[in-house]
């Protein structure tokens, strides 16, 4: 019991904190990856919950970071960011 309540817990808090993710949490060398993807997908970049359940998004943003940040940075985006 006490296993799925931290579960559900878990389960429960993680939409608020993808939500609360800005394009200023991310490193300086994927800003603008961070606008091109929106304007790729056709997601403004004030759309916080749109940008976190859009794969097309999050795929564009992860390509463009990986070719314009260093390996610690994108590591950065590809695992804090949106998983």
């Amino acid at each position: 019991m006490l296993f799925i309540s931290a579960l559900l817990l878990i389960w429960g808090a993680f939409p608020i904190y993808a939500v609360s993710i800005t394009a200023s949490d991310l490193p300086v060398c994927a800003v603008e990856c961070y606008c091109a993807a929106g304007e790729k997908v056709n997601i403004p970049v004030t759309d916080y919950e749109g940008q976190c359940r859009s794969a097309p998004f999050q795929i564009s943003l992860r390509e463009c970071a990986e070719n314009a940040c260093s390996q610690d940075e994108y590591t950065f985006v590809t695992i804090r960011f949106w998983n």
